[in-house]
C-alpha cells in the first residue's frame, strides 16, 4: 500500500518560528502560551530535527482556561520560569489556543510586570492557524528588538545581520565568511552553537551559547542591518533609529554570495580576502566538473522561502532547469 509521507515538514507554525528566534539569543527561555501539547510537539520536532535538546516551558491551558481565559496559567508560568530557571530573557509566544480565545499577552506581562518584576520578558503574538514558521522568526525577532535595543551613543563600524531561520552548519559558515572579510558584526540571534553543541556531559535547561543580550542592546549602534532572505526585523531599527537596513538574498550559489560579499566591500570599503577568493575559484571549479551531469536537469525545490529564492539561483547557475518551487 502506498502512502504519502512528509518527513521535517516545510510549513510548520509560527511559534515554533518565534521558539527558534528565542533559540539564537544566550540565556534564553520560551515560554508558549497554549496547551501542553503545543510546547510538546515543539520540542519533538526541534530535537528530531537537530538531535540538539531543548527546553520550552508551556502555561499548560486546559478545558477550564478556554472558557475562563488563561491570564492566571500565564502568570504563574511567568513565575515558575523565573523562580526555578532564572533566564534573562523569557520570551512568552503565544499559541493556537490563546489566540482563539483572545488571550492579551501584551496585558498580561504588563501585570506581571507591575507586580515588581525586574526580568526582562518579550511576549510576541504568533497566531498558529495563520502564517508559518518563517512569519513567526520574523515576529519574534522584530519583537526582541523593539524590546531590548536601545538608544544609539556611539556608531560603531558594524552591521547587524538576520539571517532567519538558518541551519547552524549555514549560519556557522556565514560567520565564517564575515569574519574572513575583517568585518565586525552582530547576530541578532544565532544558532549555531546553541543547536549544534559539543557534547560535554553537562545538563542545562537554558541555552548557552547564542547572542548575548548586551550584544543586542547596542543593535542601534551599528551603521546598518544586512537582512537576509526576506527578514522584516531590520525595518524596526531603521524606522526608530534611521539605521540602514538592507535587504539581500541568502548567500547560496555564485551570484548571491558575490553580491553579499559586494556589499560588505561597499559598507566597510575593504577588499575580499584571499581565502574567499580560494573557495569561489574552488565552487567555479566544482560547477565546471559538474556541469556535464546537471545541465539541463529538471529539478523540484521543497524549502523554506528565503532558501527557495537563493538555490533557485544557484541552480540555474548550474545549467539546471527548477520545474517546481
Amino acid at each position: 500500500m502506498n502512502r504519502n509521507i512528509t518527513i521535517n515538514p516545510g510549513r510548520i507554525c509560527q511559534p515554533l518560528g518565534a521558539v527558534m528566534a528565542f533559540l539564537g539569543v544566550r540565556g534564553a527561555m520560551p515560554l508558549i502560551h497554549g496547551s501542553q501539547g503545543c510546547s510538546t510537539y515543539m520540542r519533538f520536532q526541534i530535537t528530531r530535527h537537530f538531535r540538539e535538546p531543548v527546553n520550552i516551558a508551556s502555561s499548560s491551558l486546559n478545558e477550564a482556561t478556554v472558557v475562563y481565559g488563561g491570564e492566571k496559567n500565564l502568570l504563574k508560568a511567568i513565575r515558575t520560569v523565573e523562580e526555578n530557571y532564572k533566564p534573562e530573557v523569557i520570551g512568552v509566544i503565544s499559541g493556537c489556543l490563546s489566540e482563539t480565545i483572545g488571550d492579551d499577552i501584551n496585558r498580561i506581562v504588563r501585570i506581571y510586570r507591575d507586580a515588581g518584576s525586574e526580568s526582562r520578558i518579550i511576549p510576541v503574538s504568533t497566531p498558529g492557524f495563520k502564517g508559518s514558521h518563517v512569519d513567526g522568526y520574523d515576529m519574534a525577532a522584530t519583537s526582541i528588538l523593539r524590546s531590548i535595543a536601545g538608544d544609539p551613543s556611539d556608531q560603531i563600524e558594524r552591521v547587524n545581520v538576520i539571517n532567519g531561520i538558518m541551519s547552524p552548519a549555514d549560519t556557522y559558515e556565514l560567520k565564517s565568511i564575515l569574519r574572513s572579510m575583517g568585518t565586525e558584526f552582530l547576530m541578532i540571534t544565532d544558532t549555531s552553537e546553541s543547536l549544534d553543541e559539543p557534547f560535554n556531559g553537562d545538563p542545562y535547561f537554558i541555552t548557552r551559547h547564542g547572542t548575548p543580550i548586551s550584544k543586542i542592546e547596542g543593535a542601534s549602534n551599528s551603521m546598518a542591518t544586512l537582512s537576509l532572505g526576506g527578514c522584516k526585523g531590520g525595518r524596526v531599527l531603521e524606522g526608530r533609529y534611521g539605521i540602514k537596513n538592507i535587504g539581500l538574498e541568502i548567500p547560496a550559489g555564485l551570484e548571491n554570495t558575490d553580491r553579499f560579499i559586494g556589499k560588505l566591500m561597499e559598507l566597510f570599503d575593504a577588499s575580499i580576502s584571499p581565502s574567499l577568493m580560494r573557495d569561489r575559484g574552488r565552487l567555479i571549479d566544482a560547477m565546471i566538473d559538474a556541469h556535464q551531469y546537471t545541465y539541463g536537469r529538471n529539478v523540484a525545490i521543497f524549502t523554506d522561502p528565503g532558501y527557495a529564492v537563493a538555490i533557485t539561483s544557484m541552480v540555474l547557475e548550474m545549467g539546471m532547469t527548477p520545474s517546481a518551487v
